[in-house]
This record gives C-alpha cells, sequence and structure tokens, in this order.
C-alpha cells in the first residue's frame, strides 16, 4: 500500500514570498485605513510645504506687472480707500501703455471722495478688458462695481485656506446660487491673455479642461494630501512661481510720476493690489513657517492672484507644468510597493544575515536599515513633487515601519517555536514540557494528570516504509492528539515516538478517558502498518500518572509514574491505556 508523502514537512510555514505579501498588504491596508481618518493630512502638508520651499527660484513671469501700493504710497495718495479721482488718474495712465488685461484687486462698491466718481465710472465703461472683484466668503462679502457688474466684468477675490491657514489651492471658478458660472479674478485675467492669442479652454468628458498645452484637471477631495476636503467649484493645487520677488511689480507712485517703462507693461495683465500691512490682506503660503528654509512674512492677496494667473498662463503657452496628483489606487499601490520593499529587505536581513550578528547590533542594523529606508521614501516622493508630482509620504511611511515591525515580531516568534516547539510536529519540545511541569509545581494545589503515548512499533514501521513516511505519521498523530485535547491542555513531544499531554484540574477518571480517546484518534486514522504485531494500523499504548496533594511530589515522580504506567500497558500488549493507582502514589518495584 503506497502512502502519500508531502514534498515539505514545514506544515504551517509560509513561504518568504507568501509572508512577504500578507505582511505588506496588511500594512498597507492599515496606512491607508487610517489615512482617511486624516491624522496624517498636517504632516503631509508640513512636508508638501518644505519641498516647495526647496525649490530653484525661478525668474519674474514676463507675461504680468502687479502695480502695488504700500504705507508710502497711501501717505502720498493721502487717504484710504484711494479716492476715486486719483484712481481713475491711475488706471488711465496705466491704460494708455496698451495692457492686454487689467485686474482691480480693490472692492469698489461706493464711491469714494467728493471727486472723480464720473471720470471713474467712463473708465470703467471704457475699458472692456477691466475687471474688478468681489468678494463672496459667507458673512464677510463684499460687493462689486455696479457698473463693472453690468459689463460683466467681475471677478472672484476669494482664496482657499486650509485648517492650518495656509493657501494650497486656488478657487479657478465656482457657480452661485443662481447656477451662473463666476471665475476667479487669477483665472479670468489669464483667460482673457490667452482668448486674445487665440487659446480658448475646452471642457473635456472628464470635466478636466484644456487650455492651450495644458490639461487642468479638478482637485478632488482624497488627492494628493487631502482627506475629505471641500472641493466645492473648480480646484487645483496652486503652483507657486514665487512671492514678490518672483513678479515685475511698481508702486502706485511711480505709475502717478510717470516713472515706468511703457513697454513693461504693453500686452501685458497687469494686476493693481494692496501690499500695505495696515490693510491686513496678507495669507499664510507654502513659504511660510518651514523648519529648513528662511521664516517669510505672510504674502498680501494680490500676490495669491498673481501666482494663479501665472500658473495658467505658463501651463498653456507650455512653459511651466501643473501640480499633479496621482489617483487614489496609485496612492495605494505605492504604500504597497514600500512595504513590500521594507519586509522584503527586513526579512532578507533576519534570514541571512541578522543570525549570525550579536542581538545587539542586529538591532542597530535593522534600525538604520528603516532609516535608510525612510530616507529614500522621503526623498523619492520629494523629487516627484520638484517635478510636479504630488505623492503622498505618510500612508508609504507608516506602511513601510509597519510592515517592518511585522517582519520583527513573525521573526521573533519563529525563533521562539524554534526554542519552544518541535519543528517536526509543530508541538511542544522536551524543554516546554520540563518548563511547564515547573511551573506547575509551583502551585501546590493544583490537580495534575499526565498521559505518556508511545506510537506502537513505531522502529518497525520505519524499517518498512522509510524515515520520510515516519516523520508523516508523527505529525499526523501529534496533529490528531493537538484535536482532540482541550484548547487549555497541553501536549509536547516526549522523544523520538513518544508524546506527553498534561491535563490540570481533571479527575484520574476523566484523564483515563481522554487516554482511551487519544489512541482511538489514532487507530482512526487508518495509517497502514503491515510489520506491526499488534494492528494492520498504527495504534498507540498510553500511560497515566495522576499528581498526588497529599504529600510533597516531584514532577520527576509524576513522570516516573506515568511511564511504568505505559510500559504495563505495552507489557499487556499495546494499543491500550494503564493509569498508575498505587495507594498515596507510592511508587511500586512492581505493578
Amino acid at each position: 500500500m503506497k502512502i502519500r508523502i508531502p514534498p515539505k514537512l514545514k506544515f504551517l510555514n509560509f513561504s518568504t514570498a507568501y509572508q512577504n505579501f500578507a505582511n505588506a498588504t496588511l500594512s498597507s491596508f492599515v496606512a491607508v485605513g487610517l489615512s482617511f481618518t486624516g491624522i496624517f493630512q498636517l504632516v503631509e502638508w508640513a512636508y508638501y510645504d518644505q519641498i516647495l520651499s526647496f525649490r530653484p527660484i525661478e525668474p519674474p513671469d514676463p507675461n504680468l506687472v502687479i502695480i502695488t501700493f504700500d504705507e508710502a504710497d497711501l501717505e502720498e495718495i493721502g487717504a484710504w480707500p484711494i479716492p476715486d479721482d486719483a484712481l481713475a488718474e491711475i488706471l488711465s495712465r496705466i491704460t494708455q501703455y496698451g495692457p492686454r488685461v487689467i485686474g482691480l484687486d480693490l472692492y469698489r462698491n461706493l464711491p469714494v471722495g467728493r471727486d472723480g466718481h464720473e471720470a471713474l465710472i467712463q473708465i470703467f465703461e471704457s475699458n472692456e478688458n477691466l475687471y474688478g472683484v468681489t468678494l463672496q466668503g459667507g458673512k464677510n462679502s463684499v460687493g462689486a462695481s455696479s457698473v463693472l457688474e453690468e459689463f460683466n466684468r467681475i471677478a472672484l477675490a476669494d482664496v482657499i485656506l486650509d485648517v492650518d491657514s495656509k493657501v494650497r489651492r486656488s478657487l479657478l471658478s465656482t457657480r452661485n446660487e443662481a447656477g451662473a458660472l463666476q471665475l476667479s479674478i487669477g483665472t479670468q485675467l489669464a483667460l482673457t491673455f490667452l482668448s486674445a492669442r487665440g487659446i480658448e479652454p475646452e471642457v473635456l468628458e472628464n470635466q478636466d479642461i484644456r487650455l492651450g498645452e495644458a490639461i487642468v484637471s479638478p482637485l478632488r477631495q482624497n488627492e494628493g494630501g487631502y482627506v475629505n476636503a471641500d472641493m466645492g467649484g473648480f480646484q487645483t493645487l496652486l503652483n507657486y512661481r514665487g512671492l514678490e520677488d518672483n513678479f515685475h511689480t511698481i508702486s502706485i507712485t511711480d505709475v502717478l510720476a510717470d516713472r515706468i517703462p511703457g513697454e513693461l507693461i504693453q500686452n501685458r495683465i497687469v494686476l493693481i493690489g494692496a501690499t500695505a500691512g495696515t490693510l491686513n490682506d496678507f495669507f499664510q503660503t507654502p513659504y511660510n513657517g518651514n523648519l529648513f528654509t528662511e521664516q517669510i512674512a505672510p504674502v498680501p492677496g494680490v500676490i495669491i492672484h498673481a501666482n494663479i494667473t501665472s500658473q495658467l498662463v505658463s501651463a498653456a503657452l507650455g512653459d511651466r507644468a501643473l501640480l499633479k496628483t496621482i489617483p487614489d489606487y496609485w496612492e495605494w499601490a505605492w504604500a504597497f510597493g514600500w512595504a513590500i520593499l521594507g519586509t522584503s529587505v527586513i526579512n532578507f536581513w533576519l534570514e541571512h544575515l541578522g543570525r549570525v550578528r550579536g542581538e545587539l547590533r542586529s538591532r542597530v542594523t535593522i534600525m538604520l536599515i528603516f532609516i535608510i529606508l525612510e530616507a529614500g521614501l522621503l526623498v523619492a516622493a520629494g523629487l516627484a513633487l520638484l517635478l510636479n508630482w504630488w505623492i503622498p509620504i505618510m500612508p508609504a511611511s507608516f506602511a513601510l515601519g509597519l510592515s517592518g515591525l511585522f517582519c520583527i515580531l513573525w521573526s521573533n516568534r519563529q525563533l521562539h517555536n524554534l526554542a519552544t516547539l518541535d519543528e517536526l510536529t509543530q508541538v511542544a519540545n522536551r524543554r516546554s514540557l520540563d518548563h511547564y511541569l515547573t511551573q506547575i509545581f509551583t502551585e501546590s494545589t493544583t490537580p495534575v494528570c499526565l498521559i505518556l503515548c508511545d506510537i506502537d512499533h513505531f522502529k518497525l514501521y520505519n524499517d518498512t516504509y522509510g524515515h520520510q513516511c515516519g516523520d508523516v505519521c508523527l505529525y499526523q498523530v501529534a496533529k490528531s492528539m493537538r484535536d482532540t485535547i482541550c484548547q487549555q491542555d497541553f501536549v509536547s513531544r516526549y522523544g523520538g515516538e513518544e508524546f506527553a499531554i498534561i491535563l490540570k484540574k481533571t479527575t484520574p477518571e476523566l484523564a483515563e478517558e481522554i487516554a482511551w480517546r487519544l489512541c482511538k484518534k489514532v487507530y482512526e486514522l487508518n495509517i497502514p502498518h503491515i510489520a506491526s504485531e499488534t494492528s494492520e494500523s498504527i495504534t498507540m499504548s498510553c500511560g497515566v500518572s495522576v499528581r498526588a496533594l497529599d504529600r510533597p511530589m516531584t514532577k520527576e515522580e509524576l513522570i516516573m509514574m506515568a511511564d511504568q504506567a505505559l510500559y504495563f500497558s505495552k507489557k499487556r500488549g499495546r494499543n491500550r491505556v494503564t493509569v498508575y493507582k498505587k495507594a498515596n502514589n507510592q511508587l511500586p518495584e512492581s505493578f
């Protein structure tokens, strides 16, 4: 009769590849799940800000000029808000140089000053490429100029603040309560400028917009480092060109004094706005509050709008790319990939190098491996951001660290199993049995029964079927024992073909019943044994001993009594159970 022999006897050990895959899957699943709670969001933003501040300084945008007024300019004018006559004079001087489009980042819903209002209205009416602003930010909303509104030349000055009060997103457009489309001032200036060059926006099927050489995609609520963010309207990441130094700026004083070169304004975008500190039109940006860069003051709102305009124009002309994010499934794959890398490297170290080195040295090396891998992750994500791709770092970083931790825990478990389990049968080894009995015998009142089991005629089985079949037989018998006894009971391999079972808080009668049940289960395995003198199938003999509670007793005595009971089972013909029942558990000379 043939017996099927498994190719390997590591029944309970996963292959390294499967372990790595399972480890990485669990780690990345936990990391991605945590990311949806938003706990990583502030860290993601901080890293994003830091990398943006590391970007090389870009030259000023050649298509845009900012007309600013600070405290000195307001003193020169002598009033705030700027009177209508002064504003009319400023706009008149600017328009004579032929700008392509003008954006007035000033709220002008009411007349200011005694004179000049009619002149200002005339300029508003006669310059079809002049746009004003309105603010619709809830209770702080500010109305628009009725004249500009009549000619549909009003844009939004609203900016989007993240929860840390920084501006990382640009609002390109939204719809009002009536459903009408409203553009932001930055978007309006860019589209008007590009339209003069024959570039018009084209809405694609997936709600993306083709603008010249650029595809503008709306930012969704869980993209980049955002989690459940309010992405109302059409929002994108704001790809800052820089701060005030990255734009051509002219003061209002210079405009009034006619101290500006005309070619700087001709055919360009002109944006007029305040930089005076007392006006409180300032915002935090990714350049503020970073650890490794110079501390920078908040940025005037007009600079925010200029950056929005600049990014759209430059992208449409093919000069600068927009910032992009990757889909959710690629973020998950990114985290999974780093988890796979982490678990593979740590497992390789533990399996091939770590065990031949000292424990302390191995721990230090593993920490260095973690540091190197985490640094590699940060560098990779940083380089991607420098190439205008924002890839979140925290899910991947957490998955990487968690996968390494799982590897170490798994390795420690394997080492523990090597020290406490029999490698072949996967039950406790002799060392664990001795330790367990020692623990029990420190508890003076715990009733204990010990069953010693021996496979009948096992040497003949090995001689007949070979040692490989013998190993399979031992494993199957051990598994049968594990499946038969209660979970709180203890089974171990005592010797070659011998097993020991410890039953706590069990009567001799119940221990005998369990021993017979074990013998029956082994017989029912139907493992053929044609050389057996007892049966055609594998059988087992058992000896049972009981700990005496009425006198001191050692674990060695308990084992010796069970061994003698087992010997008596064999003498009586095998495949049976004998319980040691000598009065007071005295060791007898014979049964």
